[in-house]
């Protein structure tokens, strides 16, 4: 999953109205954390985080969700 400079979370599709978005670097260090309540929100990456591998998890009540991403 590559990214140049938007990601895009989508927590309708879990049935959830919070969570919360992390994203850790590859040697597990969170690097940026934020509170989702909209059903869809867009992160701004742009020049906020050297480009290399990442890792960003999605929790909320009842779900967690964990997915590679590469930012450019």
């Amino acid at each position: 999953n590559p990214i140049d400079n938007v990601f895009k979370v989508n927590i309708s599709q879990f049935g959830v109205e919070k969570a919360t978005f992390t994203l850790v670097d590859i040697s597990g260090q969170v690097v940026y954390e934020h509170r989702l309540s909209d059903q869809v929100t867009e992160i701004d990456l742009e020049n906020s985080f050297t480009p290399g591998v990442y890792y960003a998890f999605i929790e909320g009540e009842g779900f967690a969700k964990k997915t590679k991403v590469l930012i450019r």
